[in-house]
């Protein structure tokens, strides 16, 4: 419901760009989770998760459109398919090593877990904003891009 609204504002935007902003809205949710793993149990703590959620909501709405069109986009057209699996494929390697990583953070401290995924999150937005200079311009820009003319139905 509010993904085309989010990526129509994004529309104009260096895809980059777009990607380390919804980074770092979720490293700003990973603070708000980790405040709320401090508060003791009740009704704070449960707003707190609200708000923390509706911050992660958010990053997860600048984040999805312009990683998936990047991924795309950078890919030379004769091997795209390929780029695309190696897309898909570091979603599917991080969902099989993040519970392991994630027991082992929660087992010290709940809080520990927050902070580590929004230093992690942090130290990912810089990398792609570095390396957006390494990707074709049409990539990262989609403005740059040369527009084909539609053709006129006769």
């Amino acid at each position: 419901m509010t993904q085309l609204p989010v990526r129509r504002l994004q529309a104009g935007a260096r895809r980059t760009h777009a990607l380390a902003l919804g980074g770092a809205v979720f490293a700003l949710s990973c603070g708000a989770y980790a405040a709320v793993a401090r508060l003791p149990h009740g009704a704070w703590q449960i707003a707190g998760l609200v708000a923390a959620t509706l911050v992660y909501t958010a990053g997860e709405l600048l984040h999805t459109a312009p990683s998936a069109a990047l991924a795309a986009s950078a890919a030379p057209a004769h091997i795209r398919g390929r780029y695309l699996a190696v897309h898909q494929l570091t979603w599917a390697v991080a969902a099989i090593i993040a519970p392991a990583g994630f027991s082992a953070l929660l087992d010290t401290a709940g809080w520990l877990l927050w902070a580590a995924l929004g230093a992690l999150l942090l130290l990912a937005c810089a990398a792609v904003l570095r390396l957006a200079g390494r990707l074709p311009t049409e990539a990262v820009s989609p403005a740059a891009r040369p527009r084909r003319p539609v053709a006129d139905p006769v």
